[in-house]
């Protein structure tokens, strides 16, 4: 599959009540410098995830914001700055990340599409392109996860995996001890998992009341989980020297300036 045939989407739809009141979109947050039209500035945390996966050669970005966070498309706008094209879309609903990536399902169902998140920092740079690498080197595979040594196993998705680093279950942001060491923080699939999660998004909507989808998170993990009931075949991509930080808390913030971006 070629480049024009893969898009990017990026969830930024979220309230970041962790981080307390912030005076702009946390995924707007400034870590470290860059260098831009002769001038030394602030560099956004969401500003290193398009560049990563603009260097996999995606071009076609989808960011899915909610209402009143019109700082990011103010900030990105276009995507002149990064090489590529940025659309923007307003999630109808606020039950979680399945709900808000199935906003592009239109324009994301017959595209190989990878998905992270913008307020993450994580290295290696190429993790993406090596992500699509294998996605598209296996016929019968559907949904590659790109997985990295996991520091706060309470806030992250492990992952299980037998033999051949097929993906057999996700244990999603449980404090109960477990000795899965890694956590799935970047995504790469075919058309058929667009098409599982709509039929997943379309089927929570027309079975559940609005408290009760309130009432519960629903993260990406649950619908992965959910595919890989049915019989669909989700590999895991390991990236052992890898790391990243989500900046979702005061904790992470702290330390989020020292972390190592470059390969």
């Amino acid at each position: 599959m070629t480049n024009n045939q893969i898009i990017a989407i990026i969830p930024a739809a979220g309230k970041a009540t962790r981080l307390g009141q912030l005076p702009f979109s946390k995924e707007l947050y400034p870590i470290g410098f860059e260098h831009y039209e002769n001038k030394r500035i602030p560099k956004p945390v969401g500003s290193y995830l398009l560049e990563n996966i603009a260097a996999a050669g995606v071009s076609e970005f989808h960011f899915v914001i909610r209402n009143g966070k019109w700082d990011i498309p103010a900030y990105f706008g276009s995507g002149k700055k990064y090489d590529c094209n940025i659309s923007y879309h307003v999630a109808d609903y606020e039950y979680g990340v399945p709900f808000t990536v199935n906003q592009v399902y239109p324009l994301s169902k017959d595209k190989i599409v990878v998905l992270g998140f913008p307020d993450n920092l994580i290295k290696p740079k190429n993790a993406f392109s090596l992500l699509i690498k294998e996605l598209n080197a296996k016929s019968d595979t559907s949904v590659a996860l790109g997985l990295f040594p996991a520091t706060r196993p309470e806030k992250c998705d492990l992952v299980d995996y037998d033999e051949t680093q097929k993906v057999t279950a996700i244990k999603i942001k449980s404090s109960v001890p477990t000795n899965l060491k890694y956590a799935w923080v970047i995504a790469a699939w075919k058309p058929e998992f667009s098409t599982f999660l709509n039929g997943y998004v379309l089927n929570k909507l027309s079975t559940q009341s609005r408290d009760e989808l309130l009432s519960k998170e629903y993260h990406l993990g649950d619908a992965i989980i959910s595919a890989i009931q049915t019989g669909m075949k989700v590999q895991s991509v390991i990236f052992d020297e890898g790391g990243f930080i989500d900046i979702g808390t005061p904790e992470d913030l702290e330390i989020a300036n020292l972390f190592n971006t470059e390969n």
